[in-house]
């Protein structure tokens, strides 16, 4: 799909089109999580020329997911089988600030017993945990943290 939003059968070298496959090991974006990047690849046939899609985001398209980027080498058509890397430095930090969430949940719920998620925002260089609850943190009640954190990552 072009950035036009009309379909298309193959894309060439220096598109920037969304591509949706029949299975993805790509994260798409959802629940305030970032999504994932990477590429995809496939050899050219009968000796031509290999084929390279940079994918720069993902969103979630009704049950599929949208890959975007654009191809930085040789043509993609519908059909094709490509070999998908997703960058693993870059998921892997979003997984920590992930896990960051889970904790901040985990340590709420132990020092004030009820607090509602919002809802969170995880990216690679940071996350937000956003929460209600009946009355604000006191200092020690938030200095816990610094203690909690450490103790479920296992530091």
């Amino acid at each position: 799909r072009t950035a036009d939003k009309s379909w298309i059968d193959t894309a060439d070298s220096g598109s920037t089109v969304g591509l949706v496959l029949d299975q993805s090991s790509f994260y798409a974006e959802q629940g305030g999580q970032i999504y994932d990047t990477g590429f995809m690849t496939a050899p050219g046939a009968d000796g031509g020329e290999d084929t390279e899609f940079c994918v720069t985001n993902v969103q979630k398209k009704g049950a599929y997911n949208l890959h975007i980027g654009t191809v930085e080498l040789g043509s993609i058509k519908i059909g094709d089988t490509l070999a998908l890397t997703v960058d693993t430095d870059r998921r892997r930090t979003i997984m920590s600030n992930h896990t960051a969430t889970h904790i901040l949940n985990y340590g709420l719920r132990q020092v004030i017993g009820v607090a509602d998620q919002k809802g969170s925002l995880v990216e690679q260089d940071k996350m937000r945990f956003d929460f209600t609850a009946k009355k604000a943190l006191t200092a020690k009640q938030a200095s816990f943290f610094d203690t909690i954190s450490p103790h479920c990552c296992g530091m």
